[in-house]
């Protein structure tokens, strides 16, 4: 059963610019790590810098390594992320949600 995953955070105005140079790669990430193809990222029309990450995957296991693997302190590529996030990776949330005609 496929599973919708979105990802929200506000970016510090500051690392605006270098959290737009890091989007390309986020991307990239997901197709190759994860083998996600419908990767999208939106911001808020009223509420600039606030970010928030939509895409598919296929079971709740998948979600649970992905929300692991977002919010290790190891990872270079999302340690400099973190340092675009208002509050570090304490302030990314990440749910799952699946469509109600699934359940």
């Amino acid at each position: 059963m496929k599973v919708k995953i979105f990802i929200e955070y506000w970016v510090k105005k500051e690392k605006r610019a270098m959290f737009f140079q890091l989007i390309p790669q986020l991307k990239e990430y997901h197709e190759d790590k994860w083998n996600i193809n419908d990767f999208e990222i939106f911001e808020g029309t009223e509420q600039k810098n606030l970010f928030v990450e939509e895409f598919h995957i296929d079971n709740e296991e998948q979600y649970h390594e992905i929300k692991d693997d977002r919010l290790q302190e190891n990872d270079p590529f999302f340690s400099t992320m973190h340092e675009c996030i208002k509050g570090g990776k304490e302030k990314v949330n990440i749910w799952a949600f699946r469509k109600v005609d699934e359940m």
